[in-house]
C-alpha cells in the first residue's frame, strides 16, 4: 500500500519536499519498517498513510493551528505526530487502552515541545469535553455497539468536526451500521470512499 499512499499524496501536491524531511523523522523510533521509494526516498508505508490522512484533513477542514483534537485508536502515536509536525495544536487527547497509551507516550516523548499539549485517557476516565477535531482511523468503526455508545455521548456529539476511516470489516450485529451513523452522532455527515482503499468498501466520514 506504500507505493498507492504516495502516489495519491503527489498528485494532490499538498506538500512541499521540505515536509516530508519532518514527516520522515517519525520512522526515526520504534523500529518501522521502512521501504524505499525512488520519489521521496526512504520511509515507512505507515507514515505514508499517516501523511495521506493529513492531507485528507487539510482538504477538509484547513489549518488545524490551536486546535483541540481527540484520537480513538491511537496505535503508537504516528497519526498525532504527523499532525503536530505541520501544525501548533492546541491539545491533542489521546484515547485507547492502557498498554496502547503507553506505547504512545513513549513513542511521542522523543519529539520535544509536545509534552505539554498531550493528554492521554482510558475509555473509563472519559469525561464530556467539546472538541474541535475527532479522529478515527478504523478503530471507532470496529468496535462493539455498547463502546461506540460511550464514544457517541463523550466525545462525537460533542466535536464540531471529524474524521472516520471506517473498516468495513465487523460481523453483522456485532455494532452499529454505517447508515445508522448519522443519526446517532447527530451529524451530517459527508462519506466518501476512502481512496486509496485499504479494505473492500471501507469509507471515509467527514462533519
Amino acid at each position: 500500500m506504500g507505493q498507492k499512499y504516495l502516489d495519491y499524496i503527489l498528485k494532490t501536491r499538498r506538500f512541499k519536499p521540505k515536509d516530508f524531511e519532518g514527516f520522515r523523522q517519525n520512522d526515526w523510533y520504534g523500529g518501522a519498517s521502512i521501504r524505499y521509494y525512488k520519489e521521496i526516498g526512504y520511509m515507512s508505508p505507515s507514515t505514508l498513510r499517516y501523511i495521506k490522512v493529513l492531507g485528507d484533513l487539510i482538504e477538509s477542514f484547513g489549518d488545524l493551528s490551536n486546535k483541540d483534537i481527540c484520537e480513538i485508536g491511537v496505535g503508537y502515536g504516528g497519526q498525532a505526530r504527523i499532525i503536530m509536525s505541520m501544525f501548533d495544536v492546541k491539545s491533542y487527547t489521546f484515547v485507547d487502552l492502557d498498554s496502547v497509551l503507553s506505547l504512545s507516550k513513549k513513542y511521542l516523548s522523543h519529539f520535544s515541545g509536545l509534552e505539554e499539549k498531550l493528554h492521554f485517557k482510558r475509555m473509563e476516565d472519559l469525561e464530556k469535553k467539546n472538541y474541535d477535531l475527532f479522529i478515527s482511523n478504523y478503530a471507532f468503526s470496529e468496535l462493539r455497539s455498547n463502546i461506540q455508545d460511550i464514544y457517541i455521548e463523550k466525545i462525537i456529539k460533542n466535536a464540531k468536526h471529524g474524521y472516520i476511516t471506517f473498516n468495513n470489516i465487523a460481523p453483522k450485529d456485532f455494532n452499529y451500521p454505517l447508515e445508522q451513523y448519522e443519526s446517532l452522532f447527530g451529524k451530517q455527515i459527508h462519506i466518501t470512499d476512502e481512496t486509496p482503499n485499504s479494505h473492500l468498501l471501507n469509507k471515509i466520514l467527514t462533519w
